[in-house]
């Protein structure tokens, strides 16, 4: 089922980059897209709670027009940052 369900979004994200004009090599696109960064800021506070925010690296212009061409939008309750995550 999991097979299945790979090849069904595949072929859908194969069908999106042909109608969106980017030839039909979804690998490039997903290449392309998965060095948009999503990271969780967690911050304790005084009384052992956690504040937990998750943000996301912005776009840089190739990855803007892949996303704008096909029609697809990072969601908009994500708070996005220039800032590059620092490794630890």
């Amino acid at each position: 089922m999991v097979c299945f369900r790979a090849y069904v979004l595949w072929t859908m994200l194969q069908q999106m980059c042909r109608a969106a004009g980017l030839g039909d090599e979804p690998r490039r696109v997903l290449e392309e897209l998965g060095r948009i960064k999503v990271v969780d800021v967690v911050v304790a506070t005084r009384d052992g709670t956690q504040i937990r925010r998750r943000c996301a690296t912005r776009p840089d212009e190739h990855q803007g027009i892949l996303l704008h061409r096909l029609g697809l939008n990072l969601p908009s309750n994500l708070p996005v940052t220039d800032e590059k995550p620092t490794e630890m």
